[in-house]
């Protein structure tokens, strides 16, 4: 009797033996079998990702593109050169390293007279300076930089302005003498309607600050021998002999402002 109980506990010892042999050895088969497909999808995960990489470049490119198209639908970005800076829906920035004559251009969405052109010159005095703000009621000037800030809906408009603020800084023109005879409508007038005054402004207004010609007007010089004097000296301006302008009336032409303050930009 006693030797079969030793033989029962002999083999039930050796049957749980057995099922811990086998059992431990599938688990592990189970186990290295999981580990080789989890290893074998870690490749499709890569490649998936690198997809998934390409799919967010296109995207945001499109996104790019996209937001270009939106800004150019209201302003071209190249209206000035390369912009510098462009904040959708906020401001776009050109800089120019030889000011032409502007120093910097800023675009600012929304806004009724949207450009600032910045014009580094010289005030003689504060009192220059609130004379021409008084008259221009949006002027600005930014005593670091000794830049005037000149908002404008154009350039051409800015140009004219300009021009004239210059010649008043330099003793070329009184305040009095522009106003009384209505200077800034008639170069705002002629520099809106023919690219030969908006060339000449420019070259006038980067001649009385520099003392030479830029660069920039080299590809826009002006070849007439008949336009000669400064526009803001002119109660009028005289027909000018060019196959790619008409002649210019004769009859001053003021612009129709909508500010009763004389804000003219």
């Amino acid at each position: 009797m006693l030797r079969q109980l030793l033989v029962i506990l002999i083999l039930y010892i050796i049957i749980n033996q057995l099922i811990l042999y086998f059992g431990t050895t599938k688990n592990e088969e189970i186990d290295n079998f999981a580990n080789d497909t989890k290893d074998t999808k870690q490749v499709p995960d890569a490649e998936e990702e690198n997809k998934n990489k390409k799919s967010k470049k296109t995207s945001k490119n499109k996104n790019n593109e996209k937001t270009k198209n939106n800004i150019e639908s209201v302003i071209p970005l190249n209206l000035f050169g390369e912009p510098q800076e462009v904040v959708p829906n906020k401001y776009v920035i050109w800089s120019f390293n030889q000011p032409v004559p502007w120093s910097q251009i800023i675009y600012i969405y929304g806004q009724d007279y949207p450009f600032r052109f910045y014009l580094k010159t010289h005030v003689p005095s504060l009192n220059d300076y609130q004379s021409w703000k008084q008259i221009l009621t949006n002027l600005d000037f930014d005593s670091k930089t000794g830049e005037l800030i000149i908002p404008s809906r154009d350039e051409e408009s800015a140009l004219a302005l300009a021009n004239l603020i210059v010649s008043n800084f330099q003793g070329q023109l009184t305040v009095e003498t522009i106003l009384e005879n209505n200077l800034i409508e008639i170069s705002v007038t002629k520099a809106k309607q023919y690219d030969i005054v908006k060339n000449k402004l420019r070259q006038q207004i980067i001649e009385a600050l520099n003392g030479k010609t830029n660069k920039f007007l080299e590809k826009n010089e002006v070849h007439n021998n008949d336009y000669e004097e400064d526009l803001a000296n002119k109660n009028d301006v005289q027909p000018v002999n060019s196959d790619n302008n008409e002649n210019f009336k004769n009859e001053n032409e003021p612009i129709a402002y909508e500010s009763d303050n004389l804000a003219y930009l």
